[in-house]
């Protein structure tokens, strides 16, 4: 059913099967919420030295990695011409400080400690931070930071009573739950929007223009609040005004879809991002090999009649694989009895196991059907580039 029919005199009339969203009775009001959680809201502004911008001043959300995912590279061309002929300019102005971005965050200490992106603050030489109700910035050092994550603390120092806002339990937010945003959206200082919690554990990836790698985003809150450029860093809040989430995305080409960092994920290294302490990669799940789908025609050069498997390209030296004296072109036909016909079936299986599981992998080689007991390693002890 469509949401409402538009009369001759401009009115929309409500479908008799359409029931409007509203505020579930009881709780608090997306007004409340703001009252309370609003002051502790920061914009946050970055500079750099020209050198090191290399022109991305042409756009505040240049240094956002999710901005270039979402909305693409619509600088690019310009910029690219601009550093063409500016070598003149960058040896007269090296070393000035120039715009680099502008995001959101949110004071969780009242001594001044402020939680926002990671990609806010890259490649930042100057890190401003400007609290409602106050018209001079504060400059923010940044105690520690984690890609991986897309998580920053920032510190900044004026008074030891700043405004606050409670990091809450994701895990007990629920889907349809009314989430509520504040942030900086296209330098809009503390805009408000609201909408419903959409889904949990999404994933998403994206290459970071700063490195240049690809990033995964695990865990992630969808929301249908709208969020935009600058909400980046800014809190997603729940009804008792409590950070549910942090703001990091939205899809321009899906109106409705954002994306937050649950705040369960932000509890377990908030301690070591405040101490400048190394946080532990999250484990992933690998063998040591990389794998191709077994083809006819390779089929064929292998001698085998199997039509399904993956064949082991390479090994990497010391891993499970290595270990397990698994070798190239062998055949792999399944895991723990189970057939799985391509690399990617086999691969998405070992990705579900938790790192120390014992493995039987069920292989052919030179035409023997044998098995090789491996034990899963962890991809981040190994610097390989191999995908399994």
């Amino acid at each position: 059913a469509e949401s409402g029919v538009t009369t001759n005199s401009g009115t929309t009339s409500q479908s008799p099967n359409v029931v409007p969203a509203v505020m579930p009775s009881g709780t608090a009001d997306v007004q409340s919420v703001v009252a309370k959680a609003g002051p502790a809201v920061v914009k946050i502004e970055t500079l750099a030295k020209q050198s090191s911008s290399s022109g991305r001043q042409s756009s505040p959300y240049y240094n956002d990695p999710l901005y270039q995912y979402f909305f693409g590279d619509q600088y690019g061309d310009s910029n690219s011409g601009n550093n063409g002929g500016s070598n003149e300019n960058e040896g007269s102005n090296s070393g000035q400080l120039t715009p680099l971005g502008i995001g959101s965050g949110f004071i969780f200490d009242k001594t001044g400690y402020i939680l926002t992106n990671n990609h806010v603050v890259e490649g930042a030489n100057v890190v401003q931070v400007t609290v409602e109700g106050t018209n001079k910035p504060y400059e923010a050092k940044v105690l520690g930071k984690n890609a991986d994550l897309d998580l920053a603390v920032l510190k900044i120092e004026g008074k030891d009573n700043f405004p606050t806002v409670t990091l809450g339990n994701s895990e007990n937010a629920k889907v349809g739950e009314w989430m509520v945003a504040i942030g900086n959206p296209e330098g809009f200082e503390h805009s408000v929007t609201a909408g419903v919690l959409s889904a949990k554990e999404r994933t998403i990836t994206i290459n970071s223009e700063s490195t240049g790698k690809p990033t995964q985003y695990k865990h992630l809150i969808q929301t249908d609040a709208s969020i935009n450029p600058g909400n980046s860093g800014g809190p997603l809040l729940n009804l008792q005004g409590q950070v549910i989430g942090m703001n990091v995305a939205v899809s321009a080409d899906a109106q409705g879809i954002g994306f937050a960092i649950p705040s369960n994920t932000i509890l377990q290294v908030v301690d070591k991002l405040k101490n400048n302490q190394p946080i532990p990669k999250e484990p992933v799940p690998f063998i040591g090999a990389s794998l191709l789908n077994l083809s006819p025609e390779v089929a064929k050069e292998l001698g085998t009649t199997l039509t399904e498997g993956s064949v082991v390209r390479d090994i990497i030296y010391k891993s499970p694989a290595y270990q397990a004296d698994l070798r190239p072109y062998d055949v792999i036909i399944g895991a723990n009895g189970t057939p799985y016909s391509t690399s990617q079936e086999l691969i998405d299986f070992i990705q579900k196991q938790k790192v120390g599981t014992a493995l039987t992998l069920n292989i052919e080689r030179a035409g023997q059907k044998k098995d090789v007991q491996l034990k899963v390693g962890n991809k981040n002890d190994f610097s390989s580039t191999l995908q399994q």
